[in-house]
Formats: structure tokens, C-alpha cells, sequence
């Protein structure tokens, strides 16, 4: 009987607190650990900025920005691209997320990246 070599998808995350300042670490994430898909969070990246994330040869970027403006904050996904994968539209929640629905041989995975939450809900105690 023939060995079958086991498939897997390698997935990472990475907190890069600016993905324009934080490159290093990014390239060393690929290097070292090779991922099918690298979740980032805090990417730091307005809503137009995608073209200026770092290039990661093989691979595409997807992301979406804090909301409101604000600084800081923001999600999204280095996908190989050999993997199918599109973009999940969620209701709008106060969680800064990204979601992605990825297509497996036999199998559809849903993958995200929660980050934190957009607002502080503060209650009045009386």
C-alpha cells in the first residue's frame, strides 16, 4: 500500500501594529513557517491603502480598515495564491473582523480574524 502524502492548510496570525512598520516581522512569518494563509491584525491601513501594504511574492492581499477614520486598528489576510478564497460580507457588527470563505478539495472552510471592538459600550449605574 502506497503512502499518501497528507494534505494540510497551513493558516498563521499576526499582530503587526502597522503592517508599514511591522514588515519585518511579516517576512519573517513567511519565511519561517511558509502559511497557506496569514491572518493580520492591526494593520494600520486606511480604507484605499491596499496597494501599499507590503508585497509577499505568491501571495494576495485583502483587508478591511477601522472604521470612523480613526487611527490604528484594522484587518486582513495574505492568501497563496493557489488557494480559493473570497470575502465573506457580514452584517455590521462593533467587532473590527474580516472573514473569508475558503474552498478545500471536498470541503468549504470559513476563516477569520476578529480584532477588538470598535466602541466601549459604557453603562450609567444609578
Amino acid at each position: 500500500m502506497a503512502n499518501t502524502p497528507k494534505k494540510c492548510l497551513k493558516i498563521g496570525l499576526l499582530n503587526a501594529r502597522s503592517l508599514n512598520t511591522g514588515s519585518d516581522e511579516l517576512f519573517i512569518s513567511f519565511s519561517n513557517y511558509q502559511p497557506d494563509i496569514l491572518a493580520i491584525n492591526e494593520t494600520w491601513l486606511k480604507e484605499d491603502e491596499a496597494s501599499i501594504a507590503p508585497s509577499v511574492p505568491n501571495y494576495r492581499f485583502v483587508h478591511k480598515a477601522r472604521s470612523g477614520g480613526r487611527r490604528g486598528g484594522g484587518v486582513g489576510f495574505y492568501i497563496k495564491n493557489n488557494i480559493t478564497a473570497r470575502v465573506k460580507r457580514l452584517p455590521h457588527s462593533v467587532l473590527e473582523q474580516l472573514w473569508l470563505e475558503v474552498q478545500l478539495p471536498g470541503a468549504t472552510m470559513a476563516l477569520g480574524t476578529p480584532y477588538s471592538l470598535e466602541s466601549i459600550v459604557s453603562l450609567n449605574c444609578v
